[in-house]
């Protein structure tokens, strides 16, 4: 979720110093898919110490989601002539901070506190680390070293998750956020050791990052990323109760499903890489979201027998597709955004984050509400439906006339 281009190539002491750098940006990326999806699982534990209703610690995902998405687009203009090396190092450090604190502070509004802190964090670290990891790739491999850095967040839901809930269960939930603190650390060590001054070269404006927003289409496709985040969260977030009356896992076994979840998205990622070269970008994307709205109804439908083996096997191949189609989508969405706006691909892929993050912040609310005045059962359907109106989304991007855009100045890095 690169929100700036990358800069010139940075002096590096070799090729390998250069790729473990890259490294270090997908452990970057780890500790903030950890800090992300570590919390659905921890949930009812959490809940549960908090003295809060489910759907009331559901919101701190919420909280975390929403100033993220308000905070990205801002903070990323006002520090645009920082060292990234500088902005790796602070919201790295704060990360660590933020981590610790939940293994320190009690009660509910502590802990609130801290997912407003690494919110802001995090609305830094996101789009800086693929930038870096763009800046730091040799010529011709920023691609590459993108994809390796954005696959540190895909590992976080595939490791993180399971590992977190399996920590808790056994030393408490604080303790998992604690190992998050860790993990942040030893990106922090390798940002120390590995990363070299970056100077940003970015003059961007506020109205600048705006004026991309003209283009119909890259709103139409910022919408249908949006959508299909508020899918997966919608359900995500409140996995573990669905699990319950659908599987016969009991809840230290459910943390498989989290993985599935994470190594299908992941599988999906790459595919859409492959097939990237042989379909157009919209039929990967529309053929994601279907693909994942439909195996998300489909958990839906499950809730009409009882939890049996039979049962524990279908949930786990919809969430197979459900995983590999979202972030077959995901994944794609890039190249499509870049495609429709030629101009000012940077600033037009700068606004995936805070659309990622919006969707995020509604996902974890509507499957509150969902929960809270329905059904377990009507949470796979809801999620469904909004994965479904991100591929009438982005269906519309090849029907709409796509709108010029008018920036009042070239756009960095194009």
């Amino acid at each position: 979720m690169s929100n700036e281009a990358p800069s010139s190539q940075p002096k590096a002491d070799s090729h390998s110093h250069r790729w473990w750098g890259v490294v270090v940006m997908a452990i970057a990326g780890f500790t903030l898919g950890a800090d992300l999806y570590m919390l659905p699982a921890l949930l009812p534990s959490l809940a549960k110490e908090l003295q809060i209703q489910l759907t009331t610690a559901g919101q701190m995902l919420t909280l975390y989601a929403a100033i993220s998405a308000v905070a990205a687009p801002v903070l990323v203009v006002m520090f645009r002539q920082a060292n990234r090396r500088t902005l790796l190092i602070i919201s790295i450090s704060a990360l660590v901070l933020t981590n610790l604190l939940v293994a320190l502070i009690p009660g509910a509004a502590g802990f609130a506190l801290t997912r407003v802190l690494a919110a802001l964090a995090g609305a830094v670290l996101g789009p800086i680390r693929t930038a870096a990891a763009g800046g730091l790739a040799p010529k011709g491999m920023q691609t590459r070293a993108i994809a390796i850095a954005t696959a540190g967040q895909s590992a976080a839901l595939v490791v993180g998750a399971p590992v977190g809930l399996w920590v808790a269960g056994d030393y408490g939930w604080r303790v998992a956020f604690a190992g998050a603190a860790g993990v942040s650390l030893l990106a922090l060590i390798g940002v120390f050791v590995f990363i070299p001054s970056m100077p940003s070269t970015s003059k961007a404006t506020l109205g600048q990052q705006l004026s991309v927003l003209k283009n119909r289409k890259v709103l139409l496709v910022l919408v249908s990323n949006a959508a299909s985040l508020c899918g997966i969260f919608v359900l995500l977030t409140f996995l573990r109760p669905v699990l319950a009356q659908i599987t016969t896992l009991g809840p230290t076994a459910s943390s498989s499903v989290f993985a599935t979840y994470g190594v299908a998205g992941m599988a999906g990622n790459a595919l859409a890489g492959w097939a990237g070269g042989r379909l157009s970008s919209t039929r990967v994307m529309l053929g994601g979201l279907v693909l994942a709205g439909l195996a998300l109804i489909g958990i839906s439908v499950l809730f009409l027998w009882p939890p049996s083996p039979v049962s524990t096997a279908l949930v786990l191949l919809l969430v197979v597709l459900w995983g590999g189609g979202a972030w077959a989508f995901y994944s794609m969405q890039f190249s499509r955004l870049v495609e429709l706006a030629p101009t000012a691909p940077a600033a037009a892929v700068s606004w995936a984050s805070p659309a990622s993050f919006v969707g995020i912040s509604l996902g974890a609310t509507l499957g509150g509400l969902t929960l809270q005045h329905g059904s377990a059962g009507l949470l796979g359907a809801a999620a469904g439906l909004c994965f479904l109106v991100g591929a009438g989304c982005v269906l519309a991007t090849t029907l709409e006339p796509q709108a010029r855009l008018a920036l009042s100045s070239q756009e960095p890095g194009n």
